[in-house]
């Protein structure tokens, strides 16, 4: 009986949390004249947000409002932490801590999905897409939801100690936008996810991994070596160009993209997510990343994975 008090508190804490982010934002079919007109898609509008009470760092397009509420589900009584962002796109990083003695004696798989399960049930949501995922070292999941209103949400659950983290962006309806623009929510989406970071200090015993940023292998990939640029693109046996967007046009958007990828013991890249550039150009760099192929690379006679970093360079004529 108890342990069942504490899978509804579980469920109905993460639901709150995960609910805090659950967007309301409806935009036009059309996907709206000014959406590249936006903070969203302006770069300069991008702010580095710290937060040493909350241990994290995020950019926002803007400066993000804090605040917090207190809800209680017992066993559970939780605080709820919460830093928002709304512009074209609602953005937010929240999170809670659960008590030492529920979280010792409950492992971070069932956290974390019962997290996932509260954020779906919460808002009566259609669960897209969920996948495990680790942030800074930390174990999490990323999901993907449609929202009763048709708006997209995607969010990263990351469990951090006692501290749950709900890192989310909620974009607005896709239906009868034109592919650019919402090629355009998703490179925002991924610029605001891939943003965040763990400061560590207290948080957790287990140390934090340093973010990837010169090519060498991410921590949770194994039988893996890195390459530097210019030895990657040797091994490359087809190395597509990106489509330059219409939207990134339009917007005179320009400049080199970094995209990180991982390439497996066949060739082919299995990971790629970009790490630098203009937000309206990423979209496009990762997706021709995925279709390159690479020469496989063998140590000791034996196929490794390769990981390292591909710049793709987007000049307006």
């Amino acid at each position: 009986m108890k342990s069942r008090r504490i899978r509804a508190a579980l469920l109905t804490v993460a639901g709150v949390v995960c609910f805090s982010t659950a967007g309301s934002i409806v935009m036009g079919q059309s996907g709206a004249p000014g959406v590249w007109r936006s903070a969203d898609a302006n770069p300069d509008s991008w702010k580095r947000f710290v937060s040493m009470e909350g241990r994290f760092t995020a950019v926002f397009p803007g400066s993000p409002k804090v605040s917090e509420e207190t809800i209680s589900s017992p066993p559970l009584r939780a605080v709820i932490h919460k830093t928002q962002f709304t512009s074209l796109a609602e953005y937010g990083v929240i999170y809670s801590d659960y008590p030492k003695e529920i979280v010792d004696r409950t492992s971070a798989d069932v956290i974390l999905d019962q997290g996932a399960q509260g954020a779906v049930a919460e808002v009566n949501s259609q669960l897209l897409s969920i996948s495990p995922i680790t942030v800074n070292g930390y174990p999490g999941r990323f999901l993907k939801e449609r929202m009763p209103n048709g708006t997209i949400m995607q969010a990263k659950l990351v469990l951090v100690g006692q501290r749950l983290f709900q890192v989310a962006i909620t974009t607005p309806r896709e239906d009868g936008v034109r592919p650019e623009t919402v090629g355009f929510y998703n490179s925002i989406a991924q610029k605001f996810l891939d943003s965040f970071e763990i400061i560590n200090s207290n948080l957790s015993a287990a140390p934090a991994q340093p973010v990837i940023r010169d090519g060498s292998c991410p921590p949770d990939v194994l039988n893996c070596v890195g390459l530097a640029e210019d030895d990657l693109r040797t091994r490359a046996i087809s190395l597509p160009n990106p489509a330059y967007p219409p939207i990134a046009r339009a917007a005179h958007a320009s400049g080199t993209v970094e995209v990180a990828v991982v390439v497996d013991e066949q060739g082919q890249v299995v990971s790629a997510k970009s790490i630098s550039g203009h937000p309206l150009l990423q979209a496009a760099a990762v997706s021709a990343a995925r279709y390159a192929r690479f020469t496989p690379l063998s140590v000791d006679d034996k196929l490794v994975k390769v990981s390292g970093i591909i710049k793709y360079d987007f000049v307006l004529e």
